[in-house]
């Protein structure tokens, strides 16, 4: 089994839905909250998953391979730098 970036992609167009339609306000400070709250969430049930199914990143690279699993976290945390 594997598990890569295109599931992580899948359920950050789940919250973008979920804000398209409303269900989310769609304020800064509320945007903040989702990926400070819901987005982690996710993130920690993922890595749990991977330790115990031993899920291994699709295409992986290797050592050069840092984001195999991730990149939203990245782009996200890039983001909090803003002005």
């Amino acid at each position: 089994m594997d598990y890569g970036t295109g599931h992580e992609t899948s359920f950050a167009l789940f919250l973008l839905c979920l804000a398209l339609v409303r269900f989310f306000e769609p304020e800064p400070e509320c945007e903040r909250q989702i990926v400070l709250t819901i987005f982690v969430r996710y993130l920690n049930l993922c890595w749990k998953l991977q330790d115990v199914y031993n899920l291994e990143p699709a295409g992986s690279h290797g050592v050069w391979g840092l984001d195999d699993y991730s990149f939203l976290g990245y782009i996200f945390g890039s983001g909090q730098l803003r002005g």
